[in-house]
């Protein structure tokens, strides 16, 4: 299943802001999952959205905004190759992953984007 890079960024947006996290910092965590994402790092992308969900939901993750963040940003023309095919093409998941992220969206009244 794929569905735009901006559809998915919209998507996680809305999605941590429905938790009750600003939009700023809803748009923050969702551009960092979506670009390993893009750069085949699915492991550190979307798909750690139900774990970061409960552990709001929980109170394992706070709602607050930190000081102090370093950023690691990889870089590579091959990796900056991918990304662009990614960006054009879709970004694919598992529908595994799909159907649980639309059921936890639902949960919280946030629409998923179409995929195909």
């Amino acid at each position: 299943m794929r569905a735009s890079r901006g559809d998915l960024l919209r998507f996680a947006t809305d999605i941590f802001a429905a938790t009750g996290m600003n939009a700023s910092d809803a748009a923050t965590v969702a551009e960092v999952l979506v670009w390993a994402n893009e750069r085949g790092i699915d492991s550190h992308g979307v798909v750690r959205m139900p774990t970061y969900l409960a552990g709001i939901r929980n109170g394992t993750y706070r709602r607050a905004r930190r000081d102090g963040f370093d950023e690691l940003l990889l870089s590579g023309e091959r990796r900056d190759r991918e990304a662009g095919l990614r960006r054009r093409m879709g970004i694919s998941l598992p529908a595994r992953l799909w159907n649980e992220l639309g059921a936890l969206a639902q949960g919280l009244g946030v629409s998923p984007p179409d995929h195909s």
